[in-house]
Order: C-alpha cells, then sequence, then structure tokens
C-alpha cells in the first residue's frame, strides 16, 4: 500500500471515528431535549438497549428494541431537565463495524436537587449507507450520588466598593459566587 493510500485510509477511519462520536453526543443531547424522533434515528430498525435494573426500576423493561428505544425517554419525565456530558469515549472501527466505551456523567434536576449519575455505555454500531447508527447500547451504572443545585453567581469589581456589596449579598442569599477585581486582598 502506497503512502498515499495509507494517508487515505488513516482519514477515513478518523472521519469514521468523529463520526461515532458525533452519534453519542446526539442521543445526549436527544435526550436532554426529550426528542424521541431524534432519538430513534440514531439506531438501526434492529437495535437493542439493554439498562440494569438500577436504572430502569418500575418504569421501564431492562431491555428495549426497535421504535421502543424511544421509551428510554420515560425514564427521564419525572425530572424537570438532565444534561449528559460525555467524559470518555474510545471507539474501535473495524469496516462497516465498530465499538465503543463511553463514560458520561448524567444530571438528573428536580427542584433544587440533582441526581448525578455516572453511567458507562458498551456500544456496537453498524454503517449503512454512509451513515453510523448504533446496533446495541448496554448500560451500567457505575456510581451515583445526590447533590443540591446551587445558583452561581459571577460578580466582577467585587474587591471594593458596589461589586464587594453585591457579592456578599449574594453569597449571603445562598449562591456559589465567582468573583474578579483588580486588587488583591
Amino acid at each position: 500500500m502506497s503512502a498515499d493510500a495509507n494517508a487515505d485510509a488513516s482519514a477515513d477511519v478518523d472521519a469514521d471515528v468523529d463520526a461515532i462520536r458525533e452519534l453519542v453526543q446526539q442521543y445526549a443531547r436527544s435526550v436532554d431535549a426529550r426528542e424521541p424522533d431524534a432519538l430513534i434515528a440514531l439506531f438501526a430498525a434492529d437495535a437493542v438497549i439493554t439498562m440494569p435494573d438500577a436504572l430502569t426500576g418500575s418504569v421501564l423493561p431492562t431491555e428495549l428494541s426497535g421504535a421502543e428505544i424511544a421509551r428510554i425517554l420515560d425514564g427521564v419525565s419525572g425530572f424537570d431537565r438532565t444534561r449528559h456530558i460525555v467524559d470518555e469515549h474510545q471507539a474501535r472501527i473495524d469496516g462497516a463495524w465498530a465499538q465503543a466505551d463511553t463514560i458520561c456523567t448524567a444530571h438528573h434536576v428536580t427542584g433544587k436537587r440533582d441526581l448525578v449519575l455516572t453511567v458507562g455505555y458498551r456500544d456496537t454500531f453498524g454503517k449503512q449507507d454512509g451513515r453510523w447508527r448504533f446496533t446495541r447500547r448496554e448500560l451500567r451504572l457505575d456510581a451515583s450520588r445526590r447533590q443540591a443545585v446551587r445558583p452561581v453567581a459571577m460578580v466582577t469589581g467585587a474587591t471594593r466598593g458596589i461589586g464587594r456589596a453585591i457579592a456578599v449579598a449574594v453569597a449571603r442569599a445562598g449562591f456559589d459566587v465567582v468573583l474578579t477585581g483588580r486588587t488583591v486582598h
């Protein structure tokens, strides 16, 4: 194989890795936006999602397939909002088949409480008509914790005068405060 052919093959693999990472990000965005059609579009027609009992509770079965995959949104419907952040992602490509391991931090907010889950995914993908789709997604719960949701305020000019007074007032009101100013105390 020539150097040009090797470079082309490497560029193709890089493009596939990027496309799969984007697919994983689209899954997170679709769940957070609660968009069933966008979610289903990410999966092959015969795809399967499996989840442990700890994530399904009485709301979902531990395995969903085909159009049922949209029911994953039932699991987040009781929260005011969610935010899934992809922390780590490692994909392995083999032609039109790929596998990836992903770690995600998932925030599930209700009122002033945040249920934070660390979720691992073992995914398989297939490439059809030039587009990658999930063929299998296996979820596991690595860790969970509950924390208070605290508002954050950024106060400029916080080292003296009005800025300092504002910083003290918002801190007393329960905000976490990020301070900036020109004077160091």
